[in-house]
């Protein structure tokens, strides 16, 4: 069985459609393209921002200075319970 492919030019139609925030089923019948294949061209379009995000950088930065204040207030408390003692 082969994979029947859509052309760049109906693809880049299909991301102007999701840009103007227009629904799956509207855009397959403006396309002329299956809903599914639709779908599956909004997958991919969602992969690759995922891959991309700048929103992903920043929350794993975000992350790792979350890690290093729980380290240091585990360090606080491990000094203020030494000196305690």
């Amino acid at each position: 069985m082969t994979r029947s492919r859509i052309s760049e030019a109906k693809f880049r139609e299909v991301i102007r459609y999701f840009a103007l925030d227009i629904e799956t089923k509207k855009i397959a019948v403006l396309t002329g393209l299956s809903r599914p294949c639709v779908n599956r061209v909004r997958l991919r379009i969602a992969e690759h921002c995922e891959g991309e995000s700048l929103f992903k950088q920043v929350k794993l930065k975000l992350m790792k200075v979350i890690l290093e204040l729980v380290e240091l207030e585990v360090c606080v408390a491990e000094e203020h319970v030494v000196n305690v003692l």
